[in-house]
């Protein structure tokens, strides 16, 4: 079965994710309006040999194509951190490389596949992992509850175990 810091990782990642599209402005590749006439155009594409059941399935896939991919939306909660708490959270990191990595495993845990090169190993890794996933949310979470970042990093400079556990984090990239 799912170990538990397997379950509180892809707990971390749905919150994240969920989090962004409800708060973000930017998560779409283009707006619904555009999208809605784009979206006609290839529905009407689409044969009418085509079983219907399939064309079923395109129509549902093409129903979100326009909003942003787990990865972006990863990329942009992490790049979008005020830049003095993104040197606390992820130090000299390259924070590309971490939320590849971060995609990756959640991709792995949620359907077990073959199993990439980049996922992050259950345990210690994915353990610290959660950490740093658990702190960015705290940080999103606060900025919409109208905390300031010079409050936040205050709390954040201050809390040196925490700093401690976010290096052990990225000592897995």
């Amino acid at each position: 079965g799912t170990s538990d810091t397997v379950t509180v990782f892809l707990n971390y990642t749905k919150a994240l994710e969920s989090f962004h599209r409800g708060t973000s402005e930017n998560s779409q590749y283009v707006t619904n309006s555009q999208y809605s006439k784009l979206r006609s155009k290839m529905i009407k594409a689409i044969e009418d040999e085509i079983d219907t059941e399939f064309k079923d399935k395109l129509r549902g896939a093409l129903s979100y194509a326009h909003h942003y991919e787990f990865g972006k939306r990863l990329m942009h909660c992490f790049e979008d951190i005020d830049n003095e708490i993104k040197g606390i959270i992820f130090t000299e990191h390259n924070v590309e490389l971490l939320a590849n990595h971060i995609k990756q495993s959640r991709n792995y845990y949620t359907h077990f596949g073959k199993k990439q090169e980049g996922v992050i190993d259950e345990g210690f890794d994915l353990y610290f992992t959660n950490i740093l996933l658990k702190t960015v949310l705290f940080y999103w979470i606060a900025k919409e509850l109208s905390f300031t970042d010079e409050l936040l990093k205050g709390w954040l400079d201050e809390d040196y175990n925490l700093k401690d556990m976010l290096k052990r984090s990225l000592t897995l990239l």
